[in-house]
């Protein structure tokens, strides 16, 4: 009994890795879900999540900085070196949000009044560093977001799309994120 036992879980681990490596070679489309609830004094709340869905498969939640995504991804250097800058910009966005809260609090319960000179400082020097923030938190976001988007591109284009019949396409102008100028779009 215990022979057979061993061998199942042997079965098992040798298993494991050979499905994850399956789902590599698999196409990444990236959703995103936006759900708004209005309340009966006039205010709305929206929520909006990121998921992502292997071709075939169903919409799986990305994870903290895409940790649940990562583990599909191609192994190749140039997928991975976009992955971790995303997930790197992604991560100073997260602290940018955190620190613009912070920053923002202690402005608003500020006396506002500069320590040395003692005279009332204006609303741009109370409120400098929440701005500073806050723009680095947008900034950074949109960049990683690109970074996202240019990993799933790039992962994608190295397997090969199958969730898209074969076609030839000739564009005059196409817009993408990563590029914008004439193109000519062959999948196969």
């Amino acid at each position: 009994m215990m022979r057979n036992l061993t061998y199942f879980f042997a079965f098992i681990g040798l298993i494991g890795p050979l499905e994850l490596d399956a789902q590599r070679d698999l196409p990444i489309i990236l959703s995103t879900q936006t759900s708004t609830t209005y309340y009966t004094d006039g205010s709305a709340r929206s929520n909006s999540r990121m998921f992502f869905q292997l071709a075939g498969g169903t919409e799986q939640r990305m994870g903290f900085l895409g940790r649940r995504m990562g583990k599909h991804l191609s192994e190749v250097d140039a997928v991975q070196k976009e992955f971790k800058s995303f997930q790197t910009l992604g991560a100073i966005s997260q602290a940018l949000a955190f620190a613009t809260s912070v920053t923002l609090i202690s402005a608003v319960f500020s006396d506002a009044v500069d320590e040395v000179t003692g005279e009332e400082l204006g609303w741009f020097q109370v409120y400098q560093w929440p701005i500073y923030c806050g723009v680095g938190y947008l900034a950074t976001g949109f960049i990683a977001n690109n970074k996202l988007t240019k990993t799933v591109e790039l992962h994608n284009g190295l397997i090969g799309d199958a969730t898209h019949p074969t076609y030839i396409d000739i564009q005059p102008l196409t817009f993408n994120p990563s590029a914008i100028g004439p193109g000519l779009r062959i999948r196969f």
